[in-house]
């Protein structure tokens, strides 16, 4: 299982309401990559699934980057 590096953005409990775990950071990650390369893609036979198996791989690198420090 790969490292999701816990909540993007974090929520409190609320006993009423139940928590919610909201998107990990992979996953906020994934999509700003997502987002940049739909951007800056000028080309439309490239396929979705390699789209979004990029940007994992760029969130996941992101994330490797960010536990050096």
């Amino acid at each position: 299982m790969k490292d999701t590096s816990g909540p993007a953005f974090p929520l409190s409990v609320d006993r009423e309401l139940g928590s919610e775990k909201g998107l990990t950071k992979r996953e906020w990650f994934a999509g700003l990559a997502l987002l940049g390369i739909m951007a800056m893609n000028k080309n439309p036979s490239l396929k979705m699934s390699e789209i979004v198996s990029d940007s994992y791989k760029m969130a996941d690198a992101m994330i490797a980057e960010g536990d050096k420090s």
